[in-house]
């Protein structure tokens, strides 16, 4: 097998990519996107609420909100 160098251009990401992914980052956990920048304001307030009041993870409360969602279309409600 003979070793082919790969050129260092191809390994370094942009500055757009680079700067994507910090904001799209989250502390919480590994591959988890940043929802306060994806959710509306009051979307995520009620995300934070279930989060708070049931000792959920983040993960677990959001599909829980949307169950509770998709339970309120179902329904007619919405």
């Amino acid at each position: 097998m003979s070793y082919s160098p790969v050129h260092r251009s191809t390994l370094k990401k942009t500055r757009q990519a680079m700067r994507m992914r910090y904001l799209t980052r989250d502390p919480s956990g590994p591959k988890m996107r940043r929802l306060d920048l994806l959710l509306s304001s009051e979307t995520f307030g009620k995300l934070e609420e279930i989060m708070d009041n049931t000792n959920m993870r983040r993960r677990e409360a959001l599909v829980a909100m949307i169950d509770a969602y998709h339970s309120r279309v179902i329904a007619g409600e919405r």
